[in-house]
């Protein structure tokens, strides 16, 4: 006996057995037959024989989609006896399975009639459809999407037994579309239900959809909470606040497709502001709303119940909320800076540091409580030239600024400076001095540059804080853009060293050294494969007075030097 099963490709005319099914037993002298279903045909076998005398009256289907046999209950009070070298034939007008005669222990001359409209179905198919859920008291739009639909009395079934099932009319759009409203489940309660279509009475299809029908969501029940509904918000901003559903029973709803409505007005009935609700498919809704100016307002938050049109205000609603400006114009005394453009503000040690746009120097506003003033400051120290677009950053409460343009002549600068707060006022400082670097690196399609250059000036730039690093990313020169962002160190506040790089990789950084006062320091970095032959470096800084030392221990090739 055996129960295997091969396929052969009529393209090819070749035979495949990797991939076949197995029946579900060995058998012999059984029938077999190939029955077009949708989307997929059915393979049926029926009796044969397991062993000497040994006669089968099973039915089992293979799909051809999903490639597995399964034998389903035969119901009915006519069940043949088992039997071997029977003939049988299919019906398609009555989905059925003619079955006549055949062998067990004698000749048997009966017909038999097996209706298989439950496995096979009817010439269509149903694949899919939208929604997957909805409330018990339907009346919803469903769309479904399926295979060979035709024109004619088209019908749709919600149920999973005959005593609870539901028959409406549906309208067919084209041969793999067709359009209803969901059934009244009212009477049966919320629950999942099994869907099928059937057309001209042709039968129901079989493919399993499942709709969920859960309870009405009541508006009684249902909550909002959130910042949007305390009593205090912003105008001018969006403030969000959540919707929980609830149902009938006072359940949480684990399904969106609710209607909700927020409606925002002032206490005045003048102003109404603007509201927009996110379904998140699990009973909550995300509700943004901004309101243009500051005013008390009434968040009115409603849902149309039982699917009527008129709409019930949710627990609580409506909402009291007063809407304050987020911005305050505080009270400045003193001189204020003149307009311009290209300038800084930075907050420096309590303070409003504003620096550059004009040839004014140095600005400070005091931000004491209860009083706010603005003041010119001359700090002590090298104080850098009136510049625009410059970049500045707070590192260890030191203000670093580096590049810009020059007011006097128009120049892009490369210099760097650091101001602090001290006993005494205020204080620049520089490095002394930086050397050139080799760029090792080099943008993609561009040679090595094996001399030493600067550090490229630039305006326009963007810089920021990285710890103790500065990261000073493009700018422009001369009109064009640049690729070559800048790293530069800071230790003990005091800038100890500038990297160019032309990648933001780590692997790729290159370093530009400046000497200071008070301090050194220096980098080693690997870069790329072939380029350098650092592959692991250990350094110390430390700060003397003069002159400046520097430990290194390099690992290279395998040697330490």
């Amino acid at each position: 006996m055996l129960h295997d099963s091969f396929v052969l490709d009529l393209a090819s005319m070749t035979w495949q057995a990797d991939g076949a099914p197995l029946l579900p037993s060995d058998v012999c002298n059984n029938v077999c037959d190939g029955i077009e279903s949708v989307p997929f045909h059915k393979v049926f076998s029926f009796g044969g024989k397991k062993g000497m005398m040994q006669y089968m009256n099973i039915v089992d289907v293979m799909d051809c989609g999903m490639q597995v046999w399964s034998t389903p209950s035969a119901e009915g009070s006519n069940v043949p006896c088992g039997r071997e070298d029977t003939a049988w034939a299919y019906d398609t007008k009555t989905s059925s399975l003619l079955v006549f005669g055949g062998w067990a222990s004698r000749w048997l001359g009966d017909l038999v009639k097996l209706n298989c409209a439950a496995i096979i179905g009817p010439p269509y198919a149903c694949t899919s459809m939208s929604p997957q859920a909805g409330p018990v008291f339907g009346e919803k739009d469903m769309v479904i999407k399926g295979l060979r639909f035709k024109p004619g009395k088209v019908q749709v079934r919600f149920g999973n037994t005959e005593k609870n099932q539901v028959v409406v009319d549906a309208e067919y759009i084209d041969n793999e579309t067709i359009h209803c409203k969901t059934a009244n489940y009212e009477q049966f309660g919320p629950m999942p239900v099994d869907v099928k279509v059937s057309i001209n009475g042709e039968g129901w299809t079989v493919n399993k959809l499942v709709f969920n029908y859960f309870a009405n969501t009541a508006a009684r029940n249902s909550m909002a909470f959130g910042p949007g509904v305390l009593p205090k918000v912003i105008s001018g901003v969006e403030v969000p606040f959540h919707i929980q559903a609830r149902d009938t029973i006072n359940e949480r709803r684990t399904s969106g497709g609710d209607n909700f409505s927020v409606r925002i007005v002032s206490a005045d009935g003048l102003v109404t502001g603007d509201a927009r609700i996110t379904d998140l498919q699990d009973g909550r809704y995300e509700v943004h709303y901004s309101v243009p100016k500051a005013a008390s307002y009434l968040v009115h938050i409603s849902h149309a119940d039982l699917g009527g049109n008129e709409s019930v205000p949710l627990r609580g609603s409506p909402f009291k909320v007063h809407a304050t400006d987020p911005w305050t114009q505080h009270r400045v005394l003193g001189s204020i800076p003149g307009r311009r453009k290209g300038a800084t503000l930075s907050e420096l040690d309590g303070e409003l540091v504003l620096y550059g746009g004009d040839t004014c120097g140095l600005v400070v506003c005091s931000t004491s409580p209860g009083e706010w003033r603005w003041s010119s400051v001359t700090p002590s120290g090298p104080a850098p030239g009136d510049r625009i677009q410059h970049s500045v950053i707070i590192v260890q409460n030191q203000l670093v600024l580096f590049g810009g343009a020059s007011l006097s002549d128009g120049t892009e600068l490369a210099d760097m400076f650091w101001l602090k707060k001290t006993q005494g006022g205020w204080a620049w400082g520089c490095p002394k001095s930086h050397t050139p670097y080799v760029r090792h690196t080099v943008a993609p399609g561009q040679e090595p540059i094996d001399t030493p250059k600067p550090v490229t000036g630039r305006l326009a730039h963007t810089a920021v804080a990285l710890d103790q690093q500065m990261l000073v990313i493009y700018g422009e020169k001369s009109g064009s853009l640049l690729t070559e962002p800048c790293i530069v160190e800071s230790v003990i506040a005091q800038v100890s060293y500038a990297a160019s790089i032309t990648s933001l990789a780590v692997q790729e950084l290159v370093c530009i050294k400046f000497s200071c006062i008070h301090c050194v320091g220096f980098v080693l970095l690997t870069s790329m494969p072939g380029q350098c032959d650092v592959k692991r470096s250990w350094y110390v800084y430390a700060p003397v007075h003069h002159p400046y030392i520097i430990f290194m221990l390099a690992h290279t090739g395998g040697q330490l030097d």
